[in-house]
């Protein structure tokens, strides 16, 4: 089997790249993704800084394992990179462009909301390439997958002394 169509394993995509099989293959996100397929390697050398943020938000710094990364070729002679990664319920794409010295990110929801029949986004934080950049996305995705609290203690006066209670305690 040639290195183009070799198997990838991830997790699932959204409803237009779906297949029957369990793994797409290498030509198939390619095409669905339009860019080239690269590893954390070749992140690296396209750019350190990109490589370090990334690693420092895996798990063991593991890139490959939980990301997607696509090289693109752009008009000028420019190369891009977008880096794809998947929580429960979303997508997140970040895009790179070295050349024009700026980098953002957008969220999509990876299923429709009942009665839906589109899937939700929306852009993050962007700007020119840098530490604070780096830190208002993931500001943006923390702020995006945090999860609302099943009951509201402002409205529970007692459950919220019990709080306030246990708090003290411990």
């Amino acid at each position: 089997m040639s290195n183009r169509t070799k198997a990838v394993k991830l997790p699932p995509l959204p409803a237009e790249v779906s297949s029957n099989e369990p793994e797409l293959t290498r030509n198939q996100l390619e095409e669905y993704y339009q860019g080239s397929l690269i590893t954390s390697k070749g992140l690296k050398d396209f750019d350190l800084t990109l490589y370090q943020f990334l690693g420092s938000i895996t798990r063991y710094a593991n890139i490959d394992a939980s990301m997607l990364i696509f090289k693109k070729k752009e008009k000028e002679g420019l190369s891009s990179i977008r880096v794809i990664f998947f929580t429960q319920d979303n997508e997140y794409t970040v895009h790179f462009h070295k050349g024009r010295n700026y980098i953002g990110a957008i969220v999509r929801s990876r299923k429709s909301r009942p009665g839906e029949t589109w899937q939700r986004g929306r852009d993050l934080a962007d700007g020119n390439i840098g530490e604070e950049t780096y830190r208002s996305i993931l500001a943006d995705i923390v702020a995006y997958e945090i999860k609302n609290l099943q009951v509201n203690i402002r409205n529970k006066q007692a459950g919220l002394s019990n709080i306030q209670t246990k708090i003290q305690k411990d």
